[in-house]
């Protein structure tokens, strides 16, 4: 799951310029992360309260 949201969290860091990032590396590595963990966790438990979700989720 975590692929569907680092795709999309990531360019916000990077802004398309790779060599010239908006945030420093340092801070941008743990923020991708934890936003990306975070969007997963939310998901995952909004997809919980769906009848036979436990064939989803596991």
């Amino acid at each position: 799951m975590h692929l569907f949201f680092l795709s999309n969290i990531a360019p916000i860091f990077v802004a398309g310029d790779q060599s010239k990032p908006l945030v420093p590396v340092w801070l941008a590595i743990p923020c991708i992360a934890l936003l990306t963990f975070l969007c997963c966790a939310i998901t995952t438990k909004i997809v919980s309260y769906v009848p036979g979700s436990k064939w989803i989720i596991g």
